[in-house]
C-alpha cells in the first residue's frame, strides 16, 4: 500500500478516507477494494502566556498596554493573537484602548494551523494619576487680628481649605 502527499499530517475533522487495492494474485477476504478512515484531530496549544508589559498612568487620554504574547505549538508553528473586550465580541489583532483609571478585562484567542483554537483573558491596570492640589490667593494677605482685652490675647484667622479639586472658602473671604 502506498500512501503519498501531505495530508495525512493535516488535520482535518472529517477524516482521510484510503482505497486499497490488491495487487494481482491477491484477493480481499470481501469482494471489491478495502477503505479505511482515519482522522488526526487537532493539536491543543500549550502554555500560553499573556500578560501586560509595563505601567500605564491615567493621562485622560486612551491608552494601549504593551502586551507580552506566548504559546507553544507543534512543529513550532506559529501562534496567532487577537483581543476584544468582550468576550463574544469581534476580535482584532489589536490591544484595545483603555482611557479610565483601573483594572480592564482584556480577551484573547490564539490559533495556529492545525491547532485547537483556544480562548483567555488578562488584564490592563492604568495606574491613578497622582493629585496635586494648589491653592492661589492672589491679592489676599493672611489677616491676623490682635486685640488685648483686659489680660487676654485673642487671635482670629481664616483658613482656605481644598479637597480633591473642590475649594472651600470661609465666610469672610
Amino acid at each position: 500500500m502506498n500512501i503519498s502527499g501531505n495530508k495525512q499530517t493535516d488535520a482535518n475533522e472529517n477524516g482521510y478516507t484510503v482505497k486499497v487495492t490488491p495487487k494481482d494474485n491477491y484477493v480481499w477476504s470481501t469482494e471489491g477494494d478495502c477503505q479505511f478512515t482515519w482522522v488526526i484531530d487537532k493539536a491543543a496549544i500549550t502554555n500560553i502566556s499573556v500578560t501586560q508589559t509595563g505601567t500605564l498612568t491615567y493621562t485622560g487620554q486612551a491608552q494601549i498596554a504593551t502586551v507580552s504574547a506566548s504559546a507553544t505549538t507543534v512543529n513550532s508553528q506559529t501562534a496567532s493573537f487577537t483581543y476584544c473586550t468582550t468576550e463574544s465580541g469581534t476580535y482584532t489583532a489589536n490591544v484595545p484602548a483603555f482611557t479610565a483609571a483601573g483594572e480592564h478585562t482584556v480577551y484573547y484567542k490564539v490559533f495556529a494551523p492545525n491547532h485547537v483554537e483556544t480562548t483567555g483573558s488578562f488584564t490592563v491596570v492604568i495606574g491613578k494619576a497622582e493629585q496635586t492640589a494648589a491653592v492661589s490667593m492672589d491679592g489676599y494677605t493672611y489677616a491676623v487680628e490682635v486685640g488685648v482685652y483686659g489680660s487676654e490675647l485673642t487671635q482670629t484667622s481664616r483658613v482656605a481649605t481644598a479637597n480633591s479639586g473642590a475649594f472651600t472658602r470661609p465666610d469672610g473671604f
